[in-house]
């Protein structure tokens, strides 16, 4: 697991240092301070292989997959200075990872970038590795022994059906479904069973002679599906989740953040959510005291705050703590 991170000259960070990173994460702060940034950050960090996770990233955010475009990746749009990520795992091994822009050139000017280059280097030896999407074939054998194996999903604000399904494939073969189908009684008490049918997802209701299709059970489970079928899948280390509160009833918050810490108690995945829900920090907070004492030691609230003399800072919050943060900080608030 990640226990420290820095990143320098990405989006909207010229620098940004976060310690003491836990088990269940959430990233708190005002609107644009730089809560989804610290996603895609950590998205590359543990995507070294995937050189089209930049791509992926702006497409998220509705930049169009224009190479030119990657320019948005660093700060003030500046590509002189090399977005450089650091990060420490509980091994106390390091890693860096420096992406550098390609820019194609002429005689008389810059046509803009065209491509990203990347250097990777570790404190098991002393080697940078310069790898970009044209020689990454012959060089990815060599970074493989140096890849921590971190496996991770970044989910977006927004839902992605089709993953929804791969997930849900899974735990079906892995015959994982009743942890699954008490979740979603939640729902509805009548859910029975869970299908796929021509790569859509179909429930089993008592009462109903057919089957229902999912997309006519409501947003709100959907959403929660999006949150749930990766933890219950368990096949990845590390788990980004962009506004967790996103179209969710506050009943359905609560058992959203119960059936986290249930999961919890029996994976080793690292989440991270953003959050500026005043609620979801309250909630969290109540039910992690009343009901999950024993996992206080595994969360924690990370507020990012750009701060007028010092630039960005983190300050970190246990449970115990957070009820301090929502009284002195009335931005965190819908």
């Amino acid at each position: 697991m990640i226990k420290d991170l820095c990143i320098e000259n990405f989006r909207g960070f010229d620098n940004l240092k976060i310690d003491n990173i836990k088990k269940i994460n959430f990233l708190v702060g005002k609107n644009n301070c730089g809560k989804t940034t610290v996603l895609e950050a950590i998205n590359l960090m543990i995507s070294i292989l995937d050189l089209n996770t930049a791509y992926y990233i702006n497409a998220i955010r509705r930049i169009k997959e224009d190479p030119e475009e990657l320019k948005n990746l660093f700060h003030n749009f500046d590509c002189k200075n090399n977005i450089n990520l650091n990060y420490t795992l509980d091994t106390n091994k390091n890693y860096n990872l420096i992406i550098s822009p390609i820019i194609k050139k002429d005689n008389l000017f810059l046509n803009g970038i065209v491509s990203l280059e990347y250097t990777f280097s570790t404190t098991e030896d002393k080697k940078n590795y310069k790898y970009s999407l044209e020689n990454i074939n012959s060089i990815e054998r060599e970074l493989l022994k140096y890849n921590h194996n971190i496996k991770g999903v970044y989910l977006s604000s927004a839902v992605e059906y089709n993953n929804l399904t791969n997930y849900l494939i899974e735990i079906l073969k892995n015959k994982n479904e009743k942890q699954l189908i008490e979740m979603i009684s939640f729902f509805n008490k009548n859910i029975k069973a869970i299908n796929i049918l021509k790569n859509d997802i179909y429930f089993n209701i008592e009462g109903i002679d057919e089957l229902v299709l999912s997309n006519i059970m409501g947003d709100g489970l959907k959403k929660y599906l999006s949150i749930i079928l990766p933890i219950v899948a368990n096949k990845y280390d590390t788990i980004l989740v962009d506004e967790i509160e996103n179209g969710l009833h506050h009943k359905t918050i609560k058992h959203l953040l119960r059936s986290i810490l249930n999961l919890s108690k029996n994976n080793d995945i690292q989440m991270f959510f953003t959050t500026h829900s005043y609620e979801v920090l309250k909630f969290l907070s109540e039910i992690v005291n009343d009901e999950f004492g024993d996992m206080k030691d595994t969360v924690n609230v990370i507020n990012i705050v750009n701060t007028e003399n010092k630039g960005f800072q983190s300050y970190n919050y246990d449970i115990d703590s957070v009820k301090e943060l929502l009284e002195n900080d009335s931005d965190i608030r819908y």
